[in-house]
């Protein structure tokens, strides 16, 4: 997005990192907080792109939507991108505009499965 984001909030899960991975390539070194869901402690160990700023969340009823509900973000210059099943993605998506004040032109969020 333009003009470039003070910095951004990225949430998913296994099934996303391909494209988180892609997604932190694309913004280099800009400030991220990355939150990601593990269906498994061994999905803990797969690769992301950067090693700082991220946090592992076990797969556990709304364990995911709280990490980032009790994350301190500074959300108004922020720009949100979500990836998760369809509750956890509307879950996520309505924190970062209600909690954060991200606006929604702000945030790209994609539901790929219901869960």
């Amino acid at each position: 997005p333009e003009p470039r984001p003070g910095g951004y909030i990225i949430v998913g899960d296994c099934a996303s990192l391909p494209a988180i991975n892609s997604l932190l390539t694309a913004i280099g070194d800009a400030p991220a907080q990355i939150f990601l869901e593990a269906g498994c402690s061994d999905d803990k160990h797969l690769p992301v792109a950067r090693d700082t700023d991220v946090t592992w969340v076990d797969r556990q009823g709304e364990a995911l939507v709280e990490a980032v509900r009790s994350a301190e973000v500074d959300g108004g210059s922020c720009f949100g991108w979500v990836a998760c099943d369809s509750r956890t993605t509307r879950s996520v998506v309505k924190v970062l505009r209600e909690n954060f004040g991200i606006p929604r032109k702000s945030i790209k969020s994609q539901a790929y499965w219901v869960a």
